[in-house]
């Protein structure tokens, strides 16, 4: 009987939160142009979509500049930031509208902290990769807090960051090696947060100087900045399809190194081009290497004064975050991230319920989820960003500002001591990571075998507002979503990059490739590649649909 009340009881919680969930989705005219998924993220509660920028289309044919950066997310605004600030004439292209990408759907942590800890890169990589990824990431959280400062974004702040958990000797080992990298970290035993209950005394490594922030806020007056300078501008709604190196030629010296196609019939020439995509537009011996995730975030409002103001992590019982961002003059939003996974591999509910019940078992003054959501994040295999000439890290800001210094020196010319341990050419970080990259590859083959099999048995099954694919016997697998009139939508299920069969994202009304993380609308919209191109939908024609899937047609 206690079993069963219990899977009752999160039958019902299971219920509530996909109530919540689909009352607050975004609405309006596309509203996929602005964001990644429907769910909106707790950010938007003070700096709703779409946001009040606008960047129209190129109207000529062709377009010269000095440097081209593709992507208008975090990364690409920190290089056009350092660029610009040096000088330089800077041309931005976006394939929908600004900060539309993952950028305004992560955390709120600016830190000098990697994910799994130093020790544990010391003893993948070594102690001097180490001290390099450690100086670099000091230096561009510094960079986010003078940049903060420098565009007047509103809200940013220093605070403590604590790594707590169990295994006391991990935590002394980590202090060590903090110390030895130079890094403020102390380890401090019977910690007690205020505002926690029903909890035994903490083990936490306490790191200061941390910040906080609101990242829609802070990069949209990054992006409020650069559109005051006359040597900057951006085009939205303008996909960019390929970058391809003009042939030297003694004719044409001066003749611009890199042709950049679009989506609309503008082409763009330019000396440099910078791909702040998360993941290159076309070079797979670094897309095979990455590993894309899903991470799940909720906020729950809090009445003041609850619980400090810190960024808090723990990897018990599985990654968990926790940070706090203002909801009103009375109360804050307790902001919980965690349970990720790879993309296309998990239904999302029960990870949305393991963040909501261990969040309550603690902090039991929070009141009901306002907002839940995920994020989509790029790992490499030796957990280290990419960046460099031709080639993604969880920690999206601090690794943009780092990247926008990285790449502006580059350009440049300039020495760059972070920029080997950062390239995708480095020695040693991802050859080392092989049998990592084994099991990334086994994992993704799954994204393949889903090929013979779907997540939907009929289309009847479909409610209202859902999605799925179906595999019918004669033909490809078919991705369908049922809009709220109960009109079906039909593209092909194959992910235009590689044929990888997406999965329905029932929290983002999307669908994911489980293969290399590119992901589309429910009506097969392209939002982040590497794909480069929508969902084919199916021609309805009487015939026309097994006739195309037969000519096996697609990338």
């Amino acid at each position: 009987m206690p079993l069963l009340a219990s899977r009752q009881t999160a039958r019902v919680a299971a219920g509530r939160l996909l109530q919540r969930q689909t009352s607050c989705l975004l609405s309006g005219k596309d509203p996929y142009l602005s964001t990644n998924g429907l769910a909106p993220p707790v950010w938007t509660h003070s700096v709703p979509l779409p946001l009040p920028f606008s960047f129209p289309p190129p109207t000529t044919p062709h377009i010269t500049t000095p440097i081209c950066i593709v992507g208008a997310g975090a990364t690409g605004l920190h290089a056009a930031y350092e660029l610009v600030s040096r000088g330089h004439a800077v041309t931005m292209l976006e394939a929908r509208d600004v900060l539309s990408g993952e950028s305004g759907r992560m955390e709120g942590g600016v830190s000098n902290l990697v994910v799994g800890g130093y020790h544990g890169l010391r003893e993948r990589l070594g102690g001097e990769t180490a001290g390099v990824v450690a100086e670099g990431l000091t230096w561009a959280r510094e960079r986010v807090w003078e940049v903060a400062g420098t565009v007047g974004a509103a809200g940013a702040r220093r605070v403590y960051e604590v790594v707590f958990g169990e295994d006391v000797a991990g935590l002394k080992e980590e202090e060590a090696v903090m110390a030895a990298l130079e890094l403020d970290g102390r380890l401090e035993d019977n910690l007690a947060i205020p505002g926690w209950t029903d909890q035994p005394p903490l083990h936490g490594l306490v790191s200061p100087n941390q910040l906080a922030l609101h990242p829609t806020r802070y990069l949209t007056a990054l992006l409020t900045w650069l559109t005051t300078q006359p040597n900057f501008q951006c085009f939205t709604h303008t996909r960019a399809t390929s970058i391809t190196e003009n042939p030297i030629s003694l004719l044409t010296p001066t003749h611009p190194a890199l042709t950049i196609t679009t989506s609309i019939p503008t082409t763009i020439h330019a000396t440099h081009a910078i791909e702040a995509t998360s993941i290159p537009l076309q070079k797979l011996s670094i897309i095979s290497t990455l590993t894309s995730l899903r991470t799940y975030h909720l906020a729950l409002p809090l009445p003041h004064p609850s619980t400090p103001d810190l960024l808090l992590h723990t990897p018990s019982p599985f990654p968990i975050s926790l940070s706090l961002t203002p909801r009103s003059p009375s109360s804050s939003y307790l902001l919980v991230s965690g349970s990720p996974h790879p993309v296309g591999q998990d239904p999302s509910t029960p990870h949305f319920l393991s963040l909501e019940e261990w969040a309550r078992a603690r902090v039991p003054s929070a009141g009901p989820t306002e907002y839940a959501w995920s994020s989509q994040s790029v790992m490499s295999p030796d957990g280290v960003g990419i960046v460099g000439r031709n080639p993604g890290s969880h920690r999206v800001m601090v690794y943009a500002a780092l990247a926008g210094r990285v790449l502006a020196d580059e350009i440049e010319g300039r020495e760059n001591g972070w920029a080997g341990v950062l390239s995708p050419a480095r020695d040693g970080g991802l050859v080392k990571s092989f049998p990592g990259m084994v099991k990334h590859d086994v994992r993704i083959n799954l994204g393949y075998e889903r090929f013979v099999g779907g997540d939907v048995g009929e289309v009847e099954d479909l409610g209202r507002g859902e999605g799925g694919v179906l595999h019918a016997a004669t033909s490809r697998p078919l991705a369908i979503y049922k809009d709220e009139e109960g009109k079906l939508h039909k593209y092909s299920a194959l992910c235009p990059h590689m044929q990888g069969v997406v999965c329905w994202n029932a929290a983002e009304k999307t669908f994911d490739c489980p293969v290399h993380g590119s992901r589309f609308s429910r009506e097969g919209l392209c939002l982040s590649g590497p794909a480069k191109e929508d969902l084919k939908p199916i021609d309805k024609t009487p015939g026309k649909e097994d006739d195309e899937y037969a000519s096996g047609s697609g990338m």
